[in-house]
């Protein structure tokens, strides 16, 4: 049985992975674990920790630079949602489609902008630019995209409770047991959409303070601070979006 389950726990990480949006929640996660386990160990201030904490935090910076690098297919991915408004979704309020529009061309205007500060870091001599700058420029575009999700979720909230009373109202009034197995269906992927969009609201409350300390050239906020929000928001996404066995 154990056996059985390892096998079945690695066919899904492995399906998970598989995919770029997924493998970067992995990546970020162990990121802001690192640099978690970091701050701990400074706050413990233990006499032989500081190679550690140092160490940890400087391979935090290293995952950190390389998903600004995977991020490099971002601008097109925001075309695309621009083009075929695929990040509307079928919900019926159309305010839904223009925030969503609205944060596809956030992201229009910001991974061009990070990628200016990550080539800065990498390849200064080609791209003689303070890449700070460009880095806390680009998260105000960010910022902008994540009170625009903020608006989104509310807006899924309250069209969800709409489906959830219809739903619960059609299971009352069935007249057939087909009738009230749709409807228990329905009813059910309701509740997976409500729990999803509370997941989403959690992440973009952990994510707010870290994009507003990164709108800055100098940070507002300590490192364990980042690091735990950080980290706090990775394991939500993981949550929201890791594959559940039936």
């Amino acid at each position: 049985r154990k056996q059985r389950y390892m096998s079945k726990a690695l066919d899904h990480y492995v399906g998970y992975t598989g995919s770029y949006y997924n493998h970067d929640k992995v990546l970020k996660t162990f990121g802001y674990s690192c640099s978690t386990l970091a701050a701990f160990i400074r706050f413990l201030r233990l006499n032989d920790g500081k190679v550690l904490s140092e160490s940890l935090d400087k391979l935090y910076g290293e995952i950190s630079m390389t998903r600004c690098l995977t991020r490099f297919i971002g601008t097109t991915d925001a075309l695309e949602a621009l083009k075929n408004d695929s990040w509307a979704g079928d919900w019926k309020d159309g305010r839904i489609k223009s925030l969503a529009r609205f944060q596809a061309w956030t992201m229009v205007l910001y991974h061009p902008m990070e990628h200016i500060g990550y080539l800065s870091y990498i390849i200064p001599k080609v791209f003689p630019y303070n890449g700070d700058w460009w880095f806390a420029r680009s998260c105000l575009f960010w910022l902008a995209y994540l009170v625009a999700d903020l608006c989104i979720c509310l807006i899924k909230s309250r069209e969800l409770n709409r489906m959830e009373k219809k739903a619960l109202k059609e299971i009352a009034e069935a007249q057939s047991e087909g009738e009230r197995e749709k409807a228990e269906n329905f009813l059910s992927k309701v509740g997976k959409l409500k729990f999803s969009n509370k997941i989403q609201f959690f992440r973009n409350f952990f994510y707010l303070p870290n994009c507003v300390n990164w709108c800055y050239v100098k940070p507002l906020f300590p490192k364990s601070l980042v690091a735990t929000l950080g980290l706090s928001e990775a394991i939500f996404g993981l949550i929201q979006n890791f594959p559940r066995s039936n």
